[in-house]
């Protein structure tokens, strides 16, 4: 499980789990609300989700073209 997975689910388990009430819950969205409003935050998500986008788009050329390679040799029942 990685770190960030980790974190998640721990943080979800203290929300989830809290007998303090609402005041964590408050407390953690009130975070979260700064930093997606952070402009740092939102340039760097912004540049993983473009290279996100050009990987997937890479891994599919990749995949196609290994599918095809694989069944364009003989004794290949083809449709």
């Amino acid at each position: 499980m990685s770190k960030l997975t980790m974190a998640a689910a721990g943080t979800v388990g203290f929300l989830l789990g809290s007998r303090a009430g609402r005041g964590p819950y408050e407390w953690t969205t009130a975070r979260l609300d700064e930093l997606r409003s952070d402009p740092g935050v939102r340039r760097r998500a912004a540049e993983v989700r473009d290279v996100a986008a050009t990987k997937a788009g890479d891994v599919a050329e990749s995949a196609k073209a290994t599918v095809d390679q694989a069944t364009s040799g003989t004794g290949v029942a083809t449709p």
